[in-house]
């Protein structure tokens, strides 16, 4: 499994540091949305819903506001077993998930 991330100020170290702590290979992109904190995950069609949770759970726990969780709308660079965390201006306005929330999805869509 390969998680990546786009590091920025705005998220203090918050985010690298929780992803760092999970038993994946983590690839640091540069920052295409610099000026607006992580708030959605996108994953690849052989990501377990598992892993995903897994990866929700440990960022909304270490206080990071989770917005959307959702397949890759399409195909990326090593996308099927890819989980991305980083900024959607579109969920901006959205509620955080809560642990509840994440822990009682059976899936996630892109409707989410």
């Amino acid at each position: 499994m390969i998680v990546e991330y786009f590091p920025k100020d705005v998220d203090n170290g918050v985010v690298e540091k929780a992803l760092r702590t999970l038993d994946y290979q983590l690839i640091l992109r540069p920052t295409v949305v610099a000026d607006m904190p992580s708030n959605s995950i996108w994953f690849g069609s052989e990501v377990s819903i598992k892993e995903v949770k897994l990866v929700a759970e440990k960022l909304i726990s270490s206080g990071v506001k989770i917005k959307a969780i959702r397949p890759f709308n399409k195909k990326v660079e090593f996308s099927d077993l890819l989980i991305r965390v980083g900024a959607d201006p579109e969920v901006k306005n959205r509620p955080s998930l809560t642990l509840e929330e994440v822990r009682g999805k059976s899936s996630f869509t892109r409707d989410d």
